[in-house]
């Protein structure tokens, strides 16, 4: 499914509502993104821990990757930003926690 949203409100719908309902159904998030979160870094780390520690959830796809400039509304979707110097991106200099970068 495509979720909109921070890690933050996917623990909640999933431990309130989806394990609930379909306690031995795995789910895929397949367009896993909060637009404009000025935290993204923080955010995937959330939701990457959340799929490691529930038997449910299986994994996630960011959406999107790279910051597109070619639609409307959608430059501040991405983790990457091509129009930005190469570890002023969102996530940082560091890579999302790598000491050489991406």
């Amino acid at each position: 499914f495509n979720a909109v949203g921070t890690s933050v409100d996917i623990t909640k719908w999933l431990s309130s509502s989806y394990e609930k309902e379909f306690p031995h159904t795995p789910v895929f998030i397949a367009e896993y993104h909060s637009p404009d979160d000025p935290h993204k870094e923080e955010d995937l780390t959330g939701i990457l821990a959340l799929a490691e520690a529930s038997p449910l959830l299986l994994g996630v796809n960011f959406f999107e990757f790279q910051s597109r400039y070619d639609r409307r509304g959608q430059a501040g979707w991405g983790m990457f930003d091509p129009a930005l110097p190469l570890g002023d991106d969102m996530l940082g200099a560091d890579g999302f926690g790598t000491e050489t970068g991406p």
